[in-house]
Formats: C-alpha cells, sequence, structure tokens
C-alpha cells in the first residue's frame, strides 16, 4: 500500500500488521518471520517494508519473552505502532511499567494532535468572512486510519454553527511533520452578534456517534478540550453587525 492506493477499500488497503511475538531471539525476531534461519537483513527489509506501509495501514502487537524489552519504545517508533496488547507478556509489560516505557507507549502509541500555532480573525461582521490558519502536529508513533470530518465550530451558548472543512482529511495528518490548516469561513449575514467560541472539531464519522463526545478526537494540549460537546476550543471571536 501506498499513497496511491491507500484508504480505497480494496483488501490491501484495509489489511494491517500484527506481531505475534514482538522482540523475540535476539538473533531472528519470529515476530517478522517465521523463519529462525532469516537473515538480519532479511528481517530489516520486513521492518522497512512495514515502516513505509504503517503510513497507511495499522500496526501493534504483544511480546512473547523476556530479553530485548529494552528496544520496544525504538522498534515502536520506527514501525509506527498503534497498539499493544498490555496482558502478555506478563513480564515484559512488568519490566516497561518499572522503566517508564509504559507511560511513553500511552503518549504515543497511535495518533496524538497538538495544535502548535493558531491566527484566527478575532472581530468580524455578519456576512464577512473568517480568516484561519492553524499549525498542528502528529505527535504521535502512527496516523489516523478511519476516515473523521473536521468542522470549524462557532458557539455563542445559543447558536451553534458547524462548517465542514471539506478538503481536510485527517487520515493524512502523519507524523514527523507539521500540518498547516488553512480555512476562509463565509459567515451566514443573519448569525446573531456577540461573542462565540471557536473550536475544531472531529467527531466519529457515524451519524449515531457523532454527537457523543467520547468518540470524538481530543487534542493533547491542556486547556483546550470541552468535554461536554467534544471539540478542542481554539479561542474566541466576536461577531457584530458593523452598524455604529
Amino acid at each position: 500500500v501506498d499513497s496511491q492506493s491507500a484508504f480505497s477499500g480494496g483488501y490491501a488497503a484495509r489489511i494491517g500488521h500484527h506481531n505475534d511475538c514482538f522482540l523475540a531471539v535476539a538473533t531472528a525476531d519470529e515476530g517478522y518471520l517465521p523463519n529462525n534461519d532469516a537473515s538480519q537483513d532479511d528481517i530489516q527489509e520486513m521492518k522497512d517494508y512495514i515502516h513505509r506501509e504503517a503510513f497507511y495501514t495499522p500496526v501493534g502487537g504483544e511480546s512473547c519473552e523476556t530479553g530485548r524489552q529494552d528496544e520496544a519504545l525504538r522498534e515502536m517508533e520506527y514501525l509506527r505502532w498503534t497498539y499493544v496488547n498490555v496482558y502478555y507478556h506478563p513480564d515484559v509489560v512488568s519490566h516497561w511499567r518499572k522503566t517508564g516505557d509504559y507511560e511513553v507507549m500511552q503518549r504515543k502509541l497511535g495518533y496524538r494532535f497538538t495544535l502548535l500555532r493558531s491566527h484566527i480573525t478575532g472581530k468580524v461582521e455578519q456576512g464577512n468572512t473568517i480568516n484561519l490558519q492553524l499549525t498542528l502536529r502528529n505527535e504521535g508513533w502512527a496516523s489516523l486510519y478511519n476516515p473523521r470530518p473536521v468542522y470549524i465550530v462557532l458557539d455563542n451558548g445559543e447558536k451553534r454553527l458547524n462548517i465542514l472543512l471539506e478538503e481536510a482529511d485527517p487520515r493524512w495528518w502523519h507524523p514527523e511533520k507539521e500540518i498547516p490548516l488553512n480555512a476562509t469561513i463565509q459567515l451566514p449575514a443573519d448569525i446573531p452578534e456577540g461573542k462565540y467560541t471557536i473550536s475544531l472539531w472531529l467527531p466519529d464519522e457515524s451519524d449515531y456517534l457523532q454527537d457523543k463526545s467520547a468518540f470524538s478526537i481530543r487534542f493533547a494540549n491542556e486547556g483546550v478540550w470541552d468535554e461536554q460537546k467534544g471539540y478542542n476550543v481554539l479561542g474566541e471571536i466576536e461577531i457584530d453587525s458593523g452598524t455604529l
């Protein structure tokens, strides 16, 4: 799977990788290749393949024996892990808890979006436009794999306006780089005057789950999450009529 075939709905685009014996055997990792006689070159070739494909399909697994548990963070980062079985192998997981690696995994497995910078029009007249310039970063090890809409939300407590950013697709917000998210938002001429919070809302694609905040994406920044409504508050704007 590459950038051209990713998310196509085809069989290959829907198959991920599960390593059932992560960090096994110092000379030949059984979790990547079933043959214990596989060379280090063969193993590295498989890892490089997963490293490339994991931008588009999920990767995870479980450990199966002790001995190489200190290599976990480096391997998981390179292979862009999304999940790990924390019940097996118990001795390995216990070691990760003692060393602090487990805490790092909690933060880094999967995607972890943060807001780096924002520039938003602070005051605007009814019927005019809001200019929005955001810079995001995915600080997780992996990408988002399921489709998910991106909305800008204006909310004054009584009136809420959801603006879909049709060109935004968070499945392409990959790790390791800054992500620009820019938009020009046309306001209705009859939007009520007053102060509004302006927020970024990434709900579940399902109509049934969309209004359940537990299924919306929460950014890692402190102080931006509205738990009740399930969106990330960027700031506040004022809308007026433009008349004296």
